[in-house]
């Protein structure tokens, strides 16, 4: 429950807060046209008003101030209409009955009128009554000589915005409610039953139980945890075997060699050091086939042998070296002097051009990117350790096929034709990615702690700085001589 409530909490903390902001807002979005529709209304009144008045205020004699008195009382009976009242200066001279200490309140709109001879309103309290007075100036010999006063009870403003309140306030807690139980359910549904299942499933296979559940939690977050925990099954369960195999053998005070036993028995003979077995032939045949290289084990009784020995105890099998001859023949049979130079093609006839158009011309596909990559950063860690011929991929590589590795990149990254198979332009920044994954696959493949006794960190960087840079480098070794020890 409490890693459900951190989860949920900032996101119900976060809706509650918008949503009362939101009804703060609307509040005051009421509140705003509330009092402008009520000064508009009371705007037009007084200048309708006013055309009435204006003659019978001029004349300034009893029966004047009845007509006026009539006209006012007819118009004093509209909604949320307090009452009007018509100034001599800034006397009351006709004033509706049902406004009374509101006057006092009302002469500093009907003195703002008559000084600047203009509409004047406010908003303001008579008491604790709220209320609206909106003046427009009387004129007699084109001077102002009064005012007319429409005075409004505002009071139905506050109980208006009340019902806004209280309506925003019920709505930002129904969205809180809605979105806090949505959350809720997704966190349950996606993280926690998931979880749940995962923690039952290793209880199991604490208890013995090696069989890997179909209804795992599946899913981009659960994707990677799947794989380590079918991997930790699998491997518990082969302990467990080989554990079992091995308590029966003692037992039975049999003698019969395990793969586990052997690897044992190694660990404690060599104490941590390496077997090598130096033979006049591989143990292994690397045929190039319509997928690539196979691997096959040829028959043979010392491979048989020597075979798990070599895998438990992590040894290295390397071929004669007397074989060189035999290569050396072959090459010897058909070039009889040190080189080539003598043979000339007169049929090819090269133009400045036809150099100059380097160009990619076949699709890149990612594989080959990220090949180029592999073979630049494998062969440099190798010679910045002091090996200038490193097995990589099956095949024995120097520093020429690195160069080239590295040539094409840089090249892809600057030629208008450096695009992927799938579309992807081959950018410095698609190169620092690839390069940074390929590091990790070298990591992941030989253990932390090869990784960190070899030069792979250094090799990268060395690589990516001679790839990413303009000025393209003569060689690749060139920048490398530097950080030799």
């Amino acid at each position: 429950m409490r890693t459900t409530l951190k989860l949920v909490l900032p996101l119900i903390i976060s809706v509650a807060l918008v949503s009362l902001l939101f009804a703060a807002y609307q509040v005051r979005l009421q509140r705003k046209n509330l009092r402008t529709d009520l000064s508009r209304r009371a705007e037009l009144l007084a200048d309708s008003l006013q055309e009435s008045i204006q003659p019978l205020f001029e004349k300034n004699d009893r029966n004047s101030d009845r007509s006026m008195q009539r006209l006012v009382d007819r118009f004093a009976q509209r909604e949320h209409m307090q009452g009007i009242a018509v100034y001599e200066n800034k006397t009351p001279r006709v004033v509706t009955s049902s406004l009374g200490k509101e006057l006092e309140q009302a002469l500093a709109a009907v003195a703002r009128s008559i000084d600047t001879n203009m509409g004047q309103g406010e908003f303001t309290r008579a008491g604790e009554t709220p209320m609206y007075f909106y003046a427009v100036p009387l004129t007699r010999n084109a001077k102002a000589a009064g005012a007319l006063l429409v005075a409004f009870d505002s009071s139905y403003i506050t109980s208006r915005v009340l019902l806004t309140l209280r309506d925003a306030l019920l709505t930002a807690l129904l969205e809180t409610l809605l979105v806090s139980g949505l959350a809720l359910l997704l966190v349950r549904w996606t993280f926690l039953d998931p979880l749940k299942r995962t923690a039952k499933w290793l209880r199991t296979l604490r208890a013995g139980e090696t069989q890997i559940p179909a209804s795992l939690p599946q899913g981009e977050i659960f994707d990677q945890l799947n794989r380590e925990m079918t991997h930790l099954a699998r491997d518990l369960g082969a302990a467990r075997a080989a554990a079992a195999e091995e308590a029966q053998l003692r037992e039975t005070h049999a003698s019969v060699w395990t793969a586990e036993r052997l690897r044992i028995s190694l660990q404690s003979k060599l104490k941590g050091k390496p077997l090598f077995v130096v033979s006049n032939r591989e143990p292994y045949m690397h045929v190039r086939g319509d997928r690539g290289i196979d691997l096959l084990v040829p028959a043979s009784g010392l491979v048989t042998a020597l075979e798990p020995v070599l895998v438990a105890s992590d040894g290295t099998w390397v071929a004669h070296p007397g074989l060189v001859p035999t290569a050396l023949a072959a090459f010897d049979a058909v070039m009889k002097t040190p080189n080539q130079i003598d043979r000339k093609r007169e049929d090819v006839q090269i133009s400045a051009a036809d150099i100059l158009k380097f160009g990619p011309e076949e699709p890149i596909t990612e594989q080959g990117l990220r090949t180029n990559v592999s073979v630049g950063v494998l062969y440099l860690e190798s010679w910045l350790r002091g090996a200038g011929c490193v097995p990589i991929f099956n095949l024995m590589e120097d520093a020429a096929t690195a160069e080239i590795s590295r040539a094409q990149v840089w090249q892809w990254i600057r030629h208008p034709r450096g695009v992927l198979s799938d579309g992807r332009k081959v950018t410095k920044e698609l190169f620092r990615s690839v390069l940074e994954e390929e590091l990790a696959k070298v990591q992941a493949s030989i253990g932390q702690e090869r990784y960190k006794k070899g030069k792979y960190s250094e090799a990268a960087d060395l690589f990516g700085r001679i790839t990413t840079n303009e000025q393209f480098a003569e060689f690749l070794t060139l920048p490398g001589y530097e950080r030799l020890d």
